[in-house]
C-alpha cells in the first residue's frame, strides 16, 4: 500500500500523522512524503521519520509552493503500491484501517475504491472522529449508486478513500 502524505505547514500535526501510517498493523505499506514549501519545522520531522524508517519513506519537498492539488499529484507517477491512499498531514489512520481496507478491497476485486471513517487532529492534539459516509456497509454498482456518489456534496476527503493502484499498460 502506497501512503503519499502530503503537507504545506502542517508541522504541528505531522509527527501523529505520520505516526499513524507507521504503526498500521498492516506492514506492507510504502510512505511517500510531499512537501509544498513550508515554512515550518515540517521538513525536519520528514527527515526525522525518513531517517528512523529508511525503508518505508521516500521524501520530497518542492522549492516554491506549487499549490495543493500539484503538490497532491506529485507521487502519483511513482505508486509502487496494488493500493494507495492519499492523507492529509493533519490526519491520522486507525491503527487497523489499511489492514482492514485492504482485506475489503481483496475481497471485492471489483471494487475500485473503499471510504471509510476518519480522524482529525485538532489544534490541541487531540483527536476528534468524523461520522462515517454511510452508516453501513455497502457495494455501489456502476452505473446505479456510483453515479450518484461522484455527483453528491457528502463526498467523502482524499484521506478517506483507499483506491486500488491501476495497472500500468
Amino acid at each position: 500500500v502506497s501512503v503519499i502524505v502530503y503537507n504545506y505547514n502542517y508541522g504541528e500535526f505531522l509527527e501523529q500523522c505520520l505516526k499513524s501510517v507507521v504503526n498500521q498493523t498492516y506492514e506492507n505499506v510504502e510512505i511517500l512524503f510531499t512537501d509544498n514549501a513550508s515554512e515550518d519545522d515540517s521538513w525536519r520531522i520528514a527527515l526525522d521519520f525518513s531517517s528512523q524508517y529508511p525503508d518505508l519513506f521516500s521524501i520530497s519537498k518542492h522549492r516554491r509552493n506549487r499549490g495543493s492539488s500539484a503538490n497532491f499529484r506529485h507521487w502519483h507517477s511513482q505508486l509502487s503500491g496494488h493500493y494507495h491512499i492519499g492523507l492529509c498531514a493533519d490526519d491520522v489512520l486507525h491503527p487497523k484501517c489499511i489492514e482492514l481496507s485492504v482485506r475489503a478491497l481483496e475481497a471485492n476485486k471489483d471494487c475500485a475504491f473503499l471510504i471509510f471513517a476518519r480522524s482529525l487532529i485538532q489544534g490541541d492534539s487531540t483527536e476528534s472522529f468524523e461520522p462515517p459516509f454511510l452508516n453501513f456497509d455497502c457495494i455501489m454498482d456502476p452505473p446505479g449508486l456510483s453515479l450518484l456518489y461522484m455527483m453528491t456534496v457528502f463526498n467523502a476527503t482524499n484521506s478517506q478513500v483507499i483506491y486500488r493502484t491501476p495497472k500500468s499498460p
